[in-house]
């Protein structure tokens, strides 16, 4: 006589979560769990993610930055840029290319001793760009 395994589903959305919060039945059950993230804040606007995004540029600009990083920065937030203004973006994409451009911000901040941090300036733009990209606080940092 075989048994048959009893089926489970776990629906999960809205937030990050460890293993202690699943349950396992020996029986038929399903799990639900969502999570409202309740801010007060607004989601940012479109606009305002370019204005934010621009703000970056400027900054990685005029920063004392080696070329050769001050280019490879630009270019991922130019990729970044180009999907922000789309229609309907992809905000993950968006975030991977952005999170590349901090990645050369942070490496070029610890390996280059100027008396202007790029990364202290650039960080409050990213934070602000958190929620719209749907990311945790912790993706860029």
């Amino acid at each position: 006589m075989s048994e048959q395994k009893p089926s489970q589903s776990i629906n999960i959305s809205g937030g990050s979560f460890s293993g202690n919060q699943f349950a396992q039945a020996g029986r038929d059950q399903t799990q639900t769990q969502q999570i409202l993230q309740n801010s007060t804040e607004p989601e940012l606007s479109q606009e305002k993610v370019l204005v934010l995004l621009a703000n970056l540029e400027g900054l990685l600009k005029t920063a004392r930055l080696p070329q050769i990083e001050q280019e490879k920065a630009l270019r991922y937030l130019g990729a970044a840029k180009e999907e922000a203004q789309a229609q309907k973006p992809d905000k993950q994409f968006t975030a991977d290319s952005l999170k590349k451009v901090a990645g050369v911000l942070k490496d070029t901040n610890e390996t280059i001793e100027t008396s202007q941090k790029i990364w202290d300036r650039v960080q409050p733009i990213f934070k602000q760009l958190l929620p719209w990209l749907g990311v945790a606080t912790g993706f860029f940092f």
